[in-house]
């Protein structure tokens, strides 16, 4: 049996670069653009920050007032019970997870040159009403109320982030069924805040064709950046995916809206990509949480970063009359939230994307959330973590539905009221403690075959229901490992509790079990700190595989190293 192979980084190396921070957070200055959004709440982003932090820490105060108010029958305004929720559970007229309607009646015509395409319109808005789709995700109500929803108001659409005012993002065009993934749909040039990015030639946004977790058509946004750099390696300017530790619940939470909206100290992923451009490396960003912010809803990110990819590849900018990326050797990268993205995209490249089979060279991922039922052990009700675990099972009940029928009173308060919260604010909501099943009707989560199901379908790594979906090229994965010390010459290492370091090194030898190169690099630090001392390593080794040398030793070419799986 194979077994994978530890590659150390450069001794000193990665230890110098010790920074702190929340999973896939960093300290931001928030410049909101005026008339970028339609305000949402009163206030300013510091407000939202402390609304939110209060509501979580008044949710369990106000558990016993949630369940005693739900048990007394309410009405609509107007007397009446409202309309239950179709028998799908997606609300009535609404097919589920197709927020894209059937493209009767005046589909976008696919450009894929990515010319600029009104999807903005009234007649979109129109259009997607006749098809039974919201011209808007979410509801348009913000007041935060702590009183529960009647059973028969809580449908999905209640727990739906609100649509920023950018048309993109709040109507989006109806899609041909005709349309394959990665088609372009609309493009339109950007300029990144101040000391987002230096070196850039050009920068632009597409809306692409992609696809959900059930195979129902919905458009995301992917932002291409082009250095000015000249590449200096084999071969065209490649293209590297970055893969964003969104972690986040609301649509402006999105880097498409952060890139061009906020200020924001250089951090991880920013690094990372500054290396990139400046290596004459062209980078991709995906919103792979897609048009619901479903955080953690795996095949669907992994579909919107491969599409992404797809529409970089084929992007013509005005002016222009070939696509400069159309034989670019690809790479990606991700850390934690965005390592569920790439991770996902590598393993079902060779099935959803084929095509790119041949110039994909590798892909990097660390602080790998690889199974969530381990994560269920690791940050669930604890203190700092499960802020973002909450987080994380609100974003895949976006993908599946059913997952809400679970919640109690204050469940539904909590979702409802976090609908739109950004990693950060979630992370602070880490100082309470709750666990989900303090927000649900069962003590036992694991025991309702539906969560199984869920969780299942959203873990990484060989399964038998699905035995095409391996990677089919280099995997590079890294994470806080107690085998590197903290500080340089110190023996005192510490592994990634949150993020379990023995279940990413468990991912890893079942990729190696069926074949897959993995290389796996221990950096120092938990997950906070491996996010920051795990940048050199993984720019060293997705610049490597782009300039066609071959991964070091890997659980196929061994050399000595830590075993993959946990010692007993």
């Amino acid at each position: 049996m194979s077994t994978l192979v530890t590659r150390r980084p450069r001794a000193g190396a990665a230890s110098e670069r010790l920074g702190a921070r929340g999973i896939g957070g960093g300290a931001a200055l928030v410049h909101r653009h005026p008339g970028a959004r339609a305000a949402r709440e009163p206030g300013s982003h510091a407000a939202r920050v402390l609304g939110v932090f209060l509501a979580a820490l008044l949710l369990l105060s106000t558990y016993m007032t949630a369940n005693a108010a739900a048990a007394e029958p309410a009405t609509t305004a107007g007397g009446g019970a409202s309309a239950p929720a179709g028998a799908d559970g997606t609300g009535p007229g609404a097919a589920a997870g197709d927020v894209m309607g059937d493209g009767a009646g005046g589909a976008v015509e696919p450009d894929g040159r990515g010319s600029a395409t009104d999807a903005g319109s009234v007649e979109a808005a129109d259009r997607a009403a006749e098809d039974g789709v919201p011209p808007a995700l979410g509801s348009a109500d913000s007041s935060g109320s702590l009183e529960p929803a009647a059973p028969e108001e809580r449908t999905p659409d209640r727990y739906l982030p609100d649509s920023p005012a950018d048309p993109w993002y709040a109507n989006p065009p109806t899609i041909d069924p005709a349309t394959p993934p990665g088609t372009i749909l609309a493009s339109r040039p950007i300029r990144p805040m101040p000391l987002r990015f230096f070196g850039v030639a050009s920068a632009w946004q597409v809306l692409v064709r992609s696809t959900d977790s059930h195979g129902a058509r919905q458009a995301i946004v992917a932002t291409i950046l082009t250095p000015k750099k000249e590449w200096t390696g084999p071969g065209s300017r490649p293209l590297v995916s970055s893969n964003y530790p969104i972690d986040s619940l609301g649509l402006d939470c999105s880097p498409s809206y952060t890139i061009t909206h906020e200020f924001e100290l250089p951090d991880v992923p920013t690094p990372l990509d500054q290396r990139f451009l400046d290596a004459g490396m062209a980078v991709v960003i995906p919103d792979h949480e897609g048009p619901k912010a479903a955080y953690a809803a795996g095949r669907q990110a992994g579909n919107a970063v491969l599409d992404s990819i797809r529409a970089a590849r084929a992007f013509v900018p005005p002016g222009e009359t070939a696509a400069p990326l159309a034989d670019s050797k690809i790479a990606q990268v991700g850390y934690s939230g965005g390592a569920i993205a790439a991770g996902w995209a590598a393993q079902i490249q060779p099935t959803y994307a084929p095509e790119l089979g041949e110039d994909f060279v590798g892909s990097s991922i660390g602080g790998v959330p690889a199974d969530l039922g381990v994560l269920l052990t690791s940050m669930d009700g604890y203190l700092g973590s499960a802020g973002l675990f909450r987080a994380a099972v609100l974003g895949l009940a976006r993908e599946y539905p059913e997952i809400y029928s679970l919640l109690n009173p204050a469940g539904d308060v909590f979702a409802h009221g976090v609908r739109n919260a950004c990693e950060k604010e979630l992370t602070a909501q880490g100082i309470a403690p709750m666990k989900i099943s303090d927000l649900t009707d069962t003590e036992n989560v694991l025991a309702d075959e539906r969560v199984r199901r869920v969780i299942s379908e959203n873990s990484m790594g060989p399964d038998p229901s699905r035995p095409s979906e391996i990677p089919a090229h280099p995997v590079q994965i890294w994470q806080g490992d107690e085998s590197e010390p903290l500080v340089p010459g110190s023996s005192g290492g510490i592994n990634d509790f949150w993020i379990p370091t023995w279940a990413a090194k468990r991912l890893g030898d079942r990729w190696c079990d069926k074949g897959v190169p993995v290389e796996y690099t221990p950096v120092p630090g938990e997950h906070i700190i491996a996010g920051k001392s795990g940048i050199e390593p993984a720019f060293d080794w997705i610049d490597a595989r782009l300039r066609g040398e071959p991964p070091g030793a890997t659980c196929r070419d061994m050399s000595g190293g830590t075993p993959a799986r946990p010692s007993a």
